[in-house]
């Protein structure tokens, strides 16, 4: 069975780098460009009445946000599978804004390399 949600693997830097494992089975390393950038970025993608425009919130976390861990696979919009955009976009939001050490319901976050108790598996 498919993974729906990232796993967590660990954090460095007070979440400023997060290692996750994606629901398409690799690992990656999330490091946050900083909070100027993300304010930045936010004029870009977030408009108060339309909402996040995930194609530039996607483009600016593959390009400067998500680098691979043990693999050379770099996502991009167009090679990344359908069923993993919204999971994509979800994460790097949570984690642009500091809140993906904090996981919503459904995550599963690793703790010393097991699942937290009394957590089922995804």
């Amino acid at each position: 069975m498919k993974k729906k949600n990232p796993v967590i693997l660990s954090s460095e830097k007070d979440g400023k780098i997060i290692y996750i494992e994606f629901v398409d089975g690799k690992k990656y390393k999330l490091q946050h460009p900083g909070n100027l950038m993300y304010i930045e970025w936010q004029k870009e993608y977030y408009n108060p009445t339309d909402g996040i425009d995930m194609a530039i919130l996607l483009n600016k976390g593959f390009q400067y946000v998500v680098i691979p861990v043990g693999h050379d696979f770099q996502p991009s919009i167009e090679d990344i599978k359908p069923n993993e955009v919204e999971a994509w976009a979800i994460t790097l939001g949570r984690f642009l804004s500091g809140k993906l050490d904090a996981p919503p319901a459904g995550y599963r976050e690793k703790v010393n390399g097991r699942r937290n108790p009394g957590e089922t598996a995804g």
